[in-house]
């Protein structure tokens, strides 16, 4: 019953805000099931590779696929490098590193600054996708963030992506990413989620993400832009005050 919980909270932190779903995985794992951070930060990835995938259907379309593709080449050889490294990490360092995401990604949420789109999207070096998916394999392995609040500024504002194609791209980019690391991290963890657990949190993220969704596209821009921000500023608040509880 706790999975699906938060399952269903995960989808509509997701249907919410378009991020966060890690962020509040993580400290729901470890008050519902009494789990070590680097175990709740392993069990976020399946949640948020499920949530992202879920999500990403309504924007396939949009998805901008190289980005996506070799980002998560990228991803898959930080994720490889840093698997083994994570055992050896304090769960201190782990908690700063959160401590530091969750400050900066609440700068980008509240920054008022619109991006500017360009005309024509500059086609960015397969070598720069790479050492940017790299960088975020890095940080979904160590943290179990899947990055989402951070990619979808760099697609709009570094990248110059419309902001459909930017969340279909971030959400893909999420889904793979995760999954990469969640992979490649299940031969060193004891504990990993079961084929139940892993339909239960399907079930919960499908039962919430999409009544959110429709609900949120009948509201007016400056409603969502508040109500979203307003949201992952709540789920931000909650996730310190956890980590530093139980840190």
């Amino acid at each position: 019953m706790s999975v699906i919980i938060i399952g269903l909270l995960v989808g509509m932190s997701l249907a919410l805000t378009g991020s966060g779903g890690a962020l509040l995985g993580i400290p729901l794992f470890m008050t519902f099931f009494g789990f070590t951070l680097k175990v709740g930060t392993f069990y976020s990835l399946i949640v948020v590779t499920i949530a992202s995938i879920v999500g990403v259907f309504a924007h396939l379309k949009f998805v901008q696929y190289r980005y996506a593709l070799i980002m998560s080449l990228g991803s898959l050889i930080g994720s490889f490098i840093f698997k083994d490294i994570k055992q050896h990490i304090s769960d201190f360092m782990i908690i700063i590193l959160l401590y530091l995401v969750c400050l900066y990604s609440l700068f980008l949420v509240w920054n008022k600054n619109k991006q500017s789109l360009s005309k024509s999207v500059e086609r960015i070096s397969a070598w720069v996708l790479i050492t940017i998916g790299i960088m975020l394999g890095v940080l979904t392995t160590l943290t179990g963030l899947g990055g989402g609040v951070l990619l979808l500024p760099l697609f709009m504002k570094g990248f110059h992506l419309e902001e459909n194609k930017a969340v279909a791209t971030s959400l893909m980019t999420i889904f793979f990413s995760s999954a990469i690391s969640f992979l490649i991290q299940l031969q060193t963890m004891s504990q990993v989620p079961g084929p139940s657990d892993i339909l239960l949190m399907f079930a919960g993220v499908s039962l919430a993400i999409f009544p959110v969704k429709f609900v949120m596209k009948r509201l007016s821009k400056d409603k969502t832009f508040l109500i979203r921000r307003t949201v992952y500023s709540c789920i931000v608040i909650y996730t310190l005050v956890s980590l530093t509880i139980r840190g």
